[in-house]
C-alpha cells in the first residue's frame, strides 16, 4: 500500500495491522500546527484503537487526514527524531540501520524496537561529542505518522521498506542516564567532587515535604537547583535528589528521575548559577566605590555591587531582538495590563491567553497571535471559587482536545492568599517563578493581591516596583487583570483606554495595555493601545463558542477595523441601556452613554436600519425601543 496516496482510514488500518497504536491529529491550518491530537489519547497508550474507532475518526466526511503513532510498549517501538541533516548523518553513522524511516518536515524519524521496561520521552539528547541533540519518543509519546501533512506542506514520507522488516534495537545508554537508573537506589556519590557536596548541602536546607503536602512543586524546585543551578549531569543529579527525597513510602526512583528531566526541560534559571555563586561573590566584593565600600542597593542598607558602569562596558552588551510570549500581544519579560468594565469577560480572555501559551496554540484562534513556543504558565485567581476556575479550565482544554491529557506546562494557584506587598510572598514568587521556569504569570484580578491596588499613583507604584523585577529577574512576563474606573457622571469619556484602569499608575507601569469592552451579549472587543516596545496590535472581537451541554468552550476571534471597533462598542452601550430603559429619548441615550450627540444619532440610525431598534415620535421627542427578536423590519 502507498501510505501517501491511500485514504486516512486505509493508512490507519495498515499501521494498526503492524501493531502500531494510531490516533487522529488535527490537520494544519485554522489555528492548528498539524501535530495536536484530535482525541483524548491516553487510553491508546495501553491499547490499539478498534475498527469502529478508526472508522469514526477517519471514515466520515470531512475527517482529518493526519494521524499519529503512539510510541512505547503499546506499539513496540521507540523513535529517534533527527531534525537536521547533521543529526541525520550522525544517526546513520552511529546507530543501527533501521528499515522503518519517515521523512518529516525537517528531518527523519528512525523507528527501533522497544527494549522493554520503561523508555522515557526525552528532548535534546546530546551526542557524545556534544555537537548535536536528538529527541527520543518512548512510552507516553507519539510521532506524526506517514501520509500526514506537515504545516510546511510537506508530507511525512515513509521509506520503501517501512513495515516490511524486523526492527533493530539501540543502546539503552542513548536515553538512560549512566548513573542511578538501576532497580535499587543509586549508591552515594560523595567522592565525585566538591560540587556534589555543595549540592547536597544546599538541598539539606530545603525541608522535604510529605506526599500530598506540596511534594510535587517542592521536589521540582529542588531538582531545578541541582540540575540547572549546580549544573550536575542527569545521573549525578538524580542520585543527589534521591538521597534528599527518596527512601520513604510513596517515593519512587522513576518519579525522582521525572523531576530531573522536567527540571532540565522546563527550568529557566541560568545553568550553573549556584555553581558560580562564589565567583560572582568575589567579583561583587571587588566592585566597590572609590573609598573601598560597596554601593548601597536602593531601599536596602546592605552592600551590593558597584552600580556605575563605563559607557564602553554598558554599550558593549548585545541585546536580543524583541520577543513575544503571545505574538503581537504580550512581549517577553513585560508587564501587561488586561483591563475593562465589569462583565467584559476579562477572566475568559486571561484564561484563553494562559492555555494558548501553555499549549503553543494561537490565542483566540487568530494567526496574528501565534505562540512562538509553548511555555510554562501560572494562572493565579483569588476571586472566583476554585470549582468555577477548575470547571472553566477543563472546558478550555476540552475545546483544544486536551482533556484529560493536561499539559505539563500549565499551573494554577487559586485562593492561595498571595499578598504582593508582603516580603515573604515576594521572595517566594521570585524563587518559584525561576524554579518552575514560568514564561507567563497571570494575577486575576490584581485587586485581590494587595489592598493598595485601587489607590493613588504612589501606592500603585510601590506594587509595580515589585512586579517589574518579577519579570526582569525571572525572565517571565506578568499579566495583571484589572477593572476600569467609570468617568464622571454626565460627561463624555475622552480618556485613552489605558488611563481608565483604576489606581492611577497602572497605565504608566504597563508595557502592553489591553482593553476589553463588551460588544454584544456574547462578544468582547479587545483593543491593544499605547504599547511601549511594539506596534499596537489590530483590534479584534472574540465570541464564546460552546456546545449545548457546556462541556467545552472556545474563544473565537475575528479582526475588525479601528473605526468599526469604536462603532461596535457605542452600539452595544446603546442597546444595553435600552434593554433596561425602553422608551428612552435621544437626549437620555446621549447622557447615559456619555458620547457626543452626533455620534449617538449616527449609531441609532445604523441600529434602526439594521432592524435592532425602533423609533417613535412623541411630540417633539423621539423615543427608542429594542425591536423584538424576529420582528419584521
Amino acid at each position: 500500500m502507498n501510505l501517501i496516496t491511500a485514504s486516512a482510514l486505509d493508512r490507519a488500518r495498515a499501521l494498526r495491522a503492524l501493531g502500531l497504536s494510531v490516533i487522529p491529529v488535527h490537520a494544519p491550518g485554522a489555528g492548528q500546527d498539524g501535530k495536536r491530537p484530535a482525541v483524548a489519547w491516553k487510553p491508546y497508550q495501553e491499547r490499539l484503537a478498534t475498527e469502529d474507532e478508526l472508522v469514526a475518526w477517519f471514515g466520515r466526511e470531512g475527517a482529518t487526514s493526519n494521524l499519529a503513532i503512539i510510541t512505547g510498549a503499546v506499539s513496540g517501538v521507540v523513535v529517534v527524531d533527527a531534525d537536521s541533516p547533521e543529526a541525520e548523518t550522525w544517526v546513520e553513522q552511529h546507530l543501527p540501520k533501521t528499515p522503518w524511516r519517515v521523512r518529516t518536515g525537517k528531518g527523519t524519524h528512525y523507528f527501533y524496537a522497544h527494549p522493554g521496561g520503561t523508555v522515557p520521552n526525552k528532548a535534546k539528547i546530546q551526542t557524545p561529542d556534544g555537537k548535536l541533540a536528538l529527541d527520543l519518543r518512548g512510552d507516553g509519546g507519539y510521532v506524526i505518522g506517514p501520509g500526514s501533512r506537515h504545516a510546511s506542506g510537506v508530507y511525512y514520507t515513509p521509506s520503501p521498506e517501512f513495515g516490511e522488516a524486523p526492527l533493530p534495537s539501540i543502546d539503552p545508554d542513548l536515553w538512560r542516564p549512566r548513573q542511578g537508573l538501576g532497580e535499587a537506589p543509586p549508591p552515594g556519590i560523595e567522592d565525585e567532587g566538591a560540587l556534589v557536596a555543595r549540592a547536597r548541602a544546599y538541598l539539606a536546607r530545603i525541608p522535604r515535604p510529605e506526599i500530598g503536602d506540596g511534594s510535587d512543586p517542592t521536589t521540582f524546585y529542588a531538582a531545578c537547583r541541582v540540575v540547572r543551578g549546580f549544573g550536575l549531569p542527569e545521573g549525578a543529579a538524580a542520585a543527589v535528589l534521591w538521597d534528599w527525597a527518596g527512601n520513604r513510602p510513596g517515593w519512587t526512583l522513576e518519579w525522582v528521575h521525572d523531576k530531573v528531566r522536567n527540571a532540565w526541560k522546563y527550568g529557566r534559571e541560568p545553568e550553573g548559577g549556584l555553581r558560580d555563586q562564589e565567583r560572582r561573590s568575589r567579583s561583587t566584593e571587588a566592585a566597590s566605590t572609590p573609598d573601598g565600600s560597596a554601593a548601597p542597593e536602593p531601599g536596602s542598607s546592605g552592600k551590593v555591587r558597584f552600580y556605575i558602569e563605563p559607557a564602553r562596558e554598558f554599550l558593549a552588551e548585545e541585546d536580543p531582538p524583541l520577543q513575544f510570549v503571545v505574538g503581537g500581544l504580550i512581549s517577553a519579560q513585560s508587564l501587561a495590563l488586561l483591563h475593562g468594565e465589569p462583565r467584559a469577560r476579562k477572566s475568559w480572555a486571561a484564561l484563553e491567553i494562559a492555555v494558548a501559551t501553555a499549549t503553543g496554540t494561537p490565542a483566540f484562534g487568530l494567526e496574528a497571535f501565534q505562540v512562538p513556543a509553548a511555555a510554562p504558565v501560572l494562572y493565579s485567581s483569588q476571586e472566583d471559587p476554585r470549582a468555577r476556575v477548575r470547571d472553566r479550565a477543563r472546558r478550555f482544554l476540552r475545546g483544544r482536545a486536551l482533556d484529560p491529557v493536561y499539559p505539563e506546562t500549565l499551573f494554577f494557584s487559586v485562593h492561595a492568599n498571595i499578598n504582593l506587598e508582603d516580603e515573604a510572598w515576594q521572595a517566594a514568587l521570585l524563587r518559584d517563578v525561576k524554579a518552575f521556569g514560568l514564561g507567563l504569570v497571570i494575577f486575576d484580578p490584581i485587586r485581590r493581591y494587595s489592598p493598595n491596588v485601587d489607590k493613588g499613583p504612589a501606592e500603585v507604584r510601590a506594587l509595580s516596583w515589585f512586579l517589574r523585577p518579577l519579570a526582569t529577574e525571572t525572565g517571565c512576563s506578568v499579566l495583571i487583570v484589572h477593572h476600569d474606573v467609570k468617568p464622571a457622571r454626565d460627561s463624555a469619556d475622552n480618556r485613552r483606554r489605558g488611563h481608565r484602569a483604576s489606581g492611577g499608575d497602572w497605565f504608566a507601569a504597563s508595557d502592553c495595555p489591553i482593553a476589553c469592552e463588551p460588544a454584544g451579549p456574547n462578544r468582547t472587543l479587545v483593543v491593544g493601545e499605547d504599547f511601549k516596545f511594539a506596534e499596537d496590535p489590530a483590534p479584534f472581537i472574540f465570541g464564546i463558542t460552546e456546545d449545548e451541554g457546556k462541556t467545552w468552550v472556545r474563544l473565537v476571534g475575528e479582526g475588525v477595523e479601528g473605526s468599526q471597533a469604536a462603532e461596535v462598542v457605542l452600539e452595544e452601550r446603546i442597546l444595553d441601556y435600552l434593554r433596561h430603559s425602553p422608551g428612552a429619548s435621544t437626549i437620555s441615550v446621549v447622557k447615559n452613554v456619555q458620547t457626543r450627540k452626533e455620534r449617538v444619532q449616527e449609531a441609532l440610525a445604523r441600529l434602526e436600519q439594521g432592524g435592532k431598534v425602533d423609533a417613535f415620535q412623541r411630540g417633539r421627542a423621539v423615543l427608542w425601543f429594542l425591536r423584538p427578536q424576529g420582528a419584521a423590519q
